[in-house]
């Protein structure tokens, strides 16, 4: 084969220079950067828990896709529901329903914003829906008042995947707040879009 080689994408390369207040560290050497137990880890898991309009306990786990799979765990959600999302989000939304025994049905997306397009999101709706997940993308953040209303009226649960949209508002109010269970990733691929 030519001897070409395609060099593996290094996360480190993003980090260089970060410093000691960073909360990637690199252990003994070794190319993969982790998140520090207790060091900046904390300081997230610390910060998220003060956003304002935040009055649940904030947990963090080693991905977003283990906070999605696990806050439908803790909703019930299990073989014979439906969850409600979009098809254009990361694999590890309906990864995350699948995970639970659950199906997922697909609203579809915005054409001005590529977000989930709430005019459709009613007809989504049936006897064993248990769910919606509101998935925030690209630094923006969809109408959260309008879901959490329209999933209250259809006597469903809200939650907002909010990985890609880290610091991002909706009429005012911080993703991830004015829900069930607002769920974030901080892996080095995902940046914050706006300060907290």
């Amino acid at each position: 084969m030519g001897g070409f080689t395609v060099p593996k994408y290094r996360y480190p390369a993003q980090f260089a220079g970060a410093g000691s207040g960073s909360c990637w560290t690199d252990r003994g050497g070794a190319a993969a950067r982790r998140l520090r137990p207790g060091g900046g880890g904390r300081r997230v898991r610390a910060a998220a828990g003060r956003l304002p309009g935040r009055r649940r306990t904030t947990v963090g786990v080693n991905s977003g896709t283990d906070a999605l799979i696990l806050t439908l765990d803790a909703l019930g959600i299990g073989p014979g529901d439906e969850v409600i999302t979009v098809a254009n989000s990361f694999h590890a939304t309906a990864q995350a329903i699948a995970r639970r025994g659950a199906t997922p049905v697909y609203v579809d997306c915005r054409d001005d914003d590529f977000l989930m397009d709430l005019d459709l999101l009613p007809a989504a709706f049936t006897e064993r829906t248990r769910a919606v997940i509101l998935v925030h993308m690209f630094g923006k953040a969809a109408d959260v008042p309008r879901a959490a209303r329209l999933a209250r009226d259809a006597g469903v649960t809200l939650v907002e995947d909010c990985a890609q949209a880290i610091g991002a508002r909706s009429h005012g109010v911080r993703v991830g707040t004015a829900s069930a269970a607002g769920c974030w990733s901080f892996a080095p691929s995902k940046e914050p879009r706006r300060r907290w």
